[in-house]
């Protein structure tokens, strides 16, 4: 059932509120607090609290509440404005209408074969998902999420227009000061000095700018804060309707009648595949939603088959995914890369910096030796010349088991900046609070010989070396046991490898040194 869009909602008009009189309240005290300040030089008399001061105060927020009401929360250019702007284009990025309109595009569909088609120009995928679907299917099923996303989408905003707010008075602030200056040289009987507070006034404006832009990045890898809170709200909302497809086809593909679904679109790529092809069709289907699309292979100039028609062509001459035409430095697998917005992962974006490389025929010291990716796709061409797509699914395994092992070591070295670095006998160790069971082969790969860890989830702790590095924890073993003689501590037969807690034995009684007391025990004084 569709809401009106003229029906007030409860869920959007209270945080909406509430942001327009904290907006109100945040522009009338920095305003009036910019006038106090600056009020011999404005020529303004004021004083910063009496009965006057008090008696005009809501004179002058009935003038600024219109001000913020149509200047700002109206036209609402944090949802609206097409600004490049990077918290306008994060925030508008994240909208889960997004999804619909790609879905659409993603579909073997097109505008000719299906009624419903969703074009971007028509702003039907943001009806769908605003009365039907958010303040439809989900508000009935789960109002409270509606709630948090909107408090969520208000608390960005909130933070945004503030900043704004600082900005213009920060503005006003050197404008008055400048002015000062150049009058007072122009004119020489105007001789007033700047006091200590006009010189503060747009330090602190500034200042708080700052404070809330470092607290609250709209970083498309990494955000934080209030954006960060934003999409994930925003991620939920994005999984939910991929979990719902049969509604969505109900929805969307058979309004109006008809019994179309959503089919996902072709792939369309070369024959003899080689490592950009791979990594860009690899991603598509692995990345970008099109985990049940069918690929074909044809092969450059062919005549491309009616029944191709809508498909996602790689690599092949033609279509988005195909940098045959482009003179810049790009690739097929940068492409997919640019368009599904996966420069987050660290991990992808090498791969298709590889790809580019490869492609471009440069050299790259990533893909060195003779055991390598690229010499295995080479290979499978030749084993299976007559069957591309035996050569791609044998390279999907491979890329999924070199991401698989990839991805955590950028986990790995965000969790490194935790840790605790000591000088021990044997060699460098370190120490980190971490639920991360392969924490400790990254660790010693990466040059520690000693690793401490206390998992704060299951409160086991431990002390570990490489079997190939003389380690011996006797000592440390029996320090522990002479402070904790109830702790269960367990010495490996190896001496390489102490203890206290694991999953794989039952009912330890485990100890309770805290991470700073476990490198006292091993690490050399300075």
């Amino acid at each position: 059932m569709r809401i009106n869009q003229k029906v007030k909602n409860k869920s959007i008009e209270e945080p909406k509120e509430k942001l327009e009189w904290l907006l109100v309240l945040s522009a009338f005290f920095i305003g009036y607090f910019y006038i106090y300040v600056y009020q011999n030089i404005i020529h303004i008399e004021v004083k910063l609290l009496d009965f006057q001061t008090l008696i005009q105060m809501p004179l002058i927020a009935v003038v600024i509440l219109p001000l913020i009401h149509y200047l700002v929360v109206i036209p609402d250019p944090l949802q609206r404005s097409p600004s490049k702007r990077k918290s306008v284009r994060f925030f508008q990025n994240e909208f889960p209408s997004k999804y619909i309109l790609e879905r659409c595009v993603r579909c073997i569909e097109d505008e000719t074969s299906c009624p419903n088609y969703i074009k971007a120009e028509s702003y039907a995928h943001i009806r769908y998902w605003f009365y039907d679907i958010f303040h439809g299917k989900i508000e009935t099923v789960d109002p409270r999420r509606v709630r948090d996303t909107y408090e969520k989408g208000y608390h960005c905003k909130l933070l945004y227009y503030l900043s704004w707010i600082l900005g213009v008075f920060l503005a006003f602030a050197i404008a008055i000061i400048v002015f000062h200056y150049v009058y007072q040289y122009f004119y020489n009987e105007y001789k007033v000095d700047l006091t200590s507070l006009q010189i503060i006034f747009p330090l602190v404006c500034g200042l708080i700018i700052i404070l809330i832009k470092a607290l609250n990045r709209p970083d498309e890898s990494r955000p934080s804060g209030c954006w960060h809170a934003w999409r994930e709200i925003n991620r939920m909302h994005i999984s939910w309707l991929a979990a719902n497809k049969d509604y969505l086809d109900k929805l969307i593909c058979q309004a109006g009648g008809g019994d179309k679904k959503f089919r996902e679109k072709m792939i369309v790529t070369h024959a003899n595949p080689d490592f950009d092809c791979i990594v860009a069709v690899w991603l598509l289907k692995r990345f970008c939603g099109m985990e049940d699309a069918e690929i074909k292979f044809m092969k450059f100039g062919e005549p491309i088959p009616s029944e191709y028609k809508g498909a996602a062509f790689v690599d092949i001459g033609e279509g988005e995914y195909d940098h045959h035409h482009r003179k810049d430095f790009v690739s097929s697998a940068t492409l997919v890369l640019e368009k599904f917005n996966l420069k987050n992962d660290s991990v992808l974006e090498q791969l298709a910096d590889i790809a580019r490389q490869i492609d471009h025929g440069l050299p790259d010291e990533r893909t060195k030796g003779f055991l390598n990716l690229i010499n295995i796709i080479a290979g499978l061409n030749k084993l299976y010349p007559d069957d591309p797509l035996k050569v791609m699914t044998i390279t999907f395994d491979c890329l999924d088991a070199i991401y698989k092992l990839t991805s955590p070591s950028f986990h790995f070295e965000e969790e490194l900046k935790k840790g605790v670095e000591f000088h021990t006998k044997w060699g460098p160790g370190i120490a980190i609070e971490t639920h991360d069971q392969e924490l400790r082969g990254y660790c010693h790969r990466k040059g520690y010989v000693v690793f401490i860890y206390v998992d704060p989830v299951t409160q086991y702790r431990g002390y570990a070396a490489p079997g190939d590095k003389g380690v011996d924890f006797s000592d440390v073993y029996e320090k522990v046991k002479g402070l904790e003689p109830d702790a269960e501590w367990y010495l490996h037969f190896s001496k390489d490898l102490l203890i206290c807690g694991s999953g794989k034995a039952a009912n330890y009684k485990l100890s309770k040194l805290k991470l700073h007391e476990l490198i006292n025990l091993v690490k050399l004084d300075e």
